[in-house]
């Protein structure tokens, strides 16, 4: 009789078990669908910790923001390689004066985005009112994702059959590549753009070795950079994955 029971409780186990693990293959793909892959610039949700949201947008200083969003294969910007950028620029600034003061130069708004729409559209309605939803259920899936928290029409760009508005976010985004998102998004929306910054100035780039080393070339430049810089001096920096940064070279206009 134990036995029975014994061999009962076992075949039991063995059941429940073999149900849990196939609950669990079942929830895989699920899981994976939801985090999605932001590299291939589609929509994908943005997955807690592993993109900058605007909990964590004061995590990072604007060079971090600005340099990881010109990398960014999709909408959201990476938070690890934000990090990366913060920790390399403050280890280059500590022993390298003579570039503490040169920031990133952003090409686009971080927080901007515009969008063109057909004035006869349903979808200017609500945004007309300042109201975010537009009624549409991919444009409003669209906008529930990155979570717009401002809808502004900018009747001075108003042309023909067509209107313009701006949509602002919290967080700091790859407008370019949201840009491209929201215009596929439905037929009345003609076009979306990102915000560009105009002038010229100081900047920094970045460029990536095989062997993890990264080069930052800072540079200062000078003289009408309203139009664009007439001088520029430059500072390019090695920054290995472990170890100090080092000075690759320096070159360009005599600095004033």
């Amino acid at each position: 009789m134990m036995s029975d029971l014994r061999q009962s409780g076992t075949s039991g186990f063995r059941a429940r078990a073999l149900l849990a693990a196939l609950l669990l293959l079942m929830t895989i793909p699920v899981l994976m669908t939801a985090a999605g892959c932001s590299g291939s610039g589609g929509s994908s949700l943005a997955v807690p910790g592993a993109v900058i949201t605007r909990a964590t947008e004061g995590e990072f200083s604007e060079d971090a923001k600005v340099l990881a969003a010109r990398r960014a294969e999709g909408a959201w910007i990476p938070a690890d390689e934000a990090r990366r950028l913060d920790n390399d620029l403050a280890r280059i600034r500590t022993r390298f004066e003579a570039v503490r003061g040169i920031s990133a130069k952003p090409t686009f708004d971080l927080h901007g985005l515009l969008v063109r729409v057909t004035t006869g559209s349903p979808l200017r309605d609500a945004w007309r009112r300042g109201e975010i939803p537009t009624g549409d259920a991919a444009l409003d899936t669209l906008l529930t994702e990155y979570g717009p928290t401002q809808v502004e029409a900018q009747p001075l760009l108003a042309l023909g059959e067509e209107e313009w508005y701006v949509l602002r976010f919290d967080q700091s985004l790859n407008m370019p590549k949201l840009a491209a998102l929201f215009a596929a998004a439905h037929p009345d929306v003609t076009g979306a753009n990102a915000n560009l910054t105009l002038g010229d100035g100081d900047d920094i780039q970045i460029t990536d070795a095989t062997d993890g080393t990264r080069t930052y070339t800072f540079s200062r430049g000078w003289g009408d950079c309203q139009a664009g810089c007439i001088e520029r001096h430059y500072w390019e920096f090695a920054v290995p994955t472990s170890g100090e940064p080092s000075l690759s070279r320096e070159w360009g206009s005599e600095l004033p």
